[in-house]
């Protein structure tokens, strides 16, 4: 919902090709370096100028508050236990998105609401078969409407068995 609060964690590239998707919701941003972080909201407020951002300068205080996570920078071990242990402890918890860490890569147990770039890359994947498939749905429907309409008359009679050679 609108009222959902959305950490990202990081400013690069990354970050500025997500948040953009993400301005109607409440947004904090986290980044190291101030001035990457300043770079990115400039972005954002030229995009939405009344879209509701937060910068936080203490990451921990956000996973323990925020209820969905992306991160956008790549996993490290030193401070990714650190971020586990925050993220447990949030009563709002929902989303665990790590756009910097494959599945194989993880340090954590798998849960349900935890998600790699290896389930990016599956959803794009569904979604392309998807999309796929209803482009060959779509194409058939036209194919069988310009048999019928090569027919005459209107589009929605029902034709005779002697009409059945044009589909085979």
């Amino acid at each position: 919902s609108a009222d959902s609060c959305v950490l990202v964690c990081g400013a690069g590239q990354l970050a500025h090709s997500i948040t953009p998707y993400l301005l109607d919701y409440n947004l904090w941003l986290y980044n190291r370096t101030q001035q990457k972080l300043f770079d990115l909201l400039t972005s954002l407020k030229t995009i939405k100028p009344t879209a509701n951002i937060t910068l936080i300068d203490n990451e921990y205080t956000g996973w323990n508050k925020a209820n969905c996570v992306i991160v956008c920078t790549p996993l490290e071990s030193c401070h990714h236990h650190l971020r586990l242990d925050a993220w447990k402890s949030n009563p709002n918890q929902g989303k665990l998105i790590h756009l910097g860490c494959r599945r194989t890569d993880v340090l954590v147990s798998a849960d349900e609401n935890f998600f790699t770039l290896d389930d990016l890359f599956d959803f794009q994947k569904t979604q392309d078969h998807v999309r796929q498939v209803q482009i060959e749905q779509a194409q058939k429907a036209c194919e069988t409407r310009s048999r019928l309409r090569s027919l005459g008359g209107p589009l929605h009679l029902s034709h005779g068995w002697e009409d059945l050679q044009i589909f085979v």
